[in-house]
């Protein structure tokens, strides 16, 4: 089973849901976290042209600052980082107490806004504290951060003069016990200033899987 994970602005345009469909038919991808970011309701986007317009079935969350989901075995998070510090913080303390209160295997899939490392930036502004404060966040709520191939950064601004890896997946360890051979890759940047990420495992089949509703909305 594969991950797509992918941060674009105004997706309505057709020539980004076919880059959306070629990437999916071409890494074989059984699900896509999408953080729009020019779009207040994700309900407009048409998930069908994204997808291909074969069976599968959708979630929408806006960016309102809600939640949706429920305790089940497989919990998926799609998340979208606010800009400014105080704010990132926030979020952290509060998707910390999400995942302490939704027991099962946490797979989440964001444009945190935020590098773990300054080797993870170049030519922007490290901010010491909201790197504290994310690492710690991935060491409470018991997440892995894997190694990621491809690109070694994962946003592109100023034509090229800012890199950042903002994109990551981070999982829980017993994820691991189902797919022991995965590897993230940060695929190239076409019609985004975003990398889209993707998780590859080699298990052909997972069986029946009890989806969780996405969390996004920041």
């Amino acid at each position: 089973m594969n991950f797509l994970s992918l941060n674009i602005n105004g997706i309505g345009g057709e020539h980004k849901a076919a880059w959306i469909r070629r990437l999916k038919r071409k890494h074989k991808v059984s699900f896509i976290a999408i953080q729009e970011t020019q779009q207040s309701d994700t309900k407009q986007i048409d998930a069908g042209a994204c997808w291909g317009y074969a069976e599968y079935g959708v979630n929408h969350t806006n960016s309102t600052g809600t939640w949706e989901g429920i305790s089940i075995p497989f919990i998926f998070a799609n998340v979208y980082g606010p800009q400014q510090t105080r704010e990132e913080a926030m979020i952290l303390e509060e998707l910390k107490e999400i995942k302490q209160a939704k027991e099962g295997v946490w797979i989440m899939m964001e444009d945190f806004n935020v590098v773990r490392r300054p080797d993870e930036m170049f030519n922007s502004i490290f901010c010491p504290r909201i790197f504290k404060d994310f690492n710690n966040f991935i060491l409470e709520v018991c997440l892995i951060d894997l190694k990621m191939d491809g690109f070694r950064y994962t946003c592109c601004r100023s034509e090229g003069i800012k890199l950042r890896k903002l994109d990551r997946f981070l999982i829980f360890p017993k994820f691991l016990d189902i797919a022991p051979k995965i590897t993230i890759t940060a695929l190239p940047r076409e019609l985004s200033d975003h990398s889209p990420i993707l998780l590859s495992t080699i298990t052909p089949d997972f069986g029946p899987l009890h989806l969780g509703s996405s969390i996004t909305g920041f």
